[in-house]
């Protein structure tokens, strides 16, 4: 009976870490969507050195997501972001208005991708 009682609280609290990581990462890839979309009004407003600073914050906050995601992201999906990343950056410096704005295209639908992996639905689950 302790055993079936020990188990049970473990199987729990592995849910409810389970669900709260969920979670959080749901929101944080809302976040960086919503921040994506607001770099893209820029470059389409060719405003360049608020583009840059606002890359800048995105960057610094990826690098400290990423460390968190290591755990239980693909280690995959994470080198890609970095990359489309760098690659932004690139062409955000180099002004490059429509190559810009196809890396950001292509960030957010890599950000869309890991959102619709993690979210529990029943087509994750089989």
């Amino acid at each position: 009976m302790r055993l079936f009682i020990g188990l049970s609280i473990i199987l729990i609290l592995f849910l409810i870490f389970g669900i709260y990581t969920t979670n959080c990462t749901l929101v944080l890839i809302n976040e960086m969507r919503a921040e994506l979309a607001e770099i893209k009004e820029q470059i389409n407003d060719e405003n360049w050195s608020t583009v840059q600073q606002n890359i800048a914050k995105l960057e610094k906050r990826w690098n400290t997501i990423q460390d968190q995601w290591d755990f239980y992201i693909l280690h995959q999906e994470i080198e890609s972001v970095e990359m489309l990343i760098a690659r932004l950056v690139s062409y955000v410096s180099s002004k490059d208005k429509v190559t810009g704005l196809a890396e950001l295209s292509a960030l957010d639908m890599q950000l869309s991708h890991i959102y619709r992996k993690e979210i529990f639905n029943m087509q994750n689950v089989f």
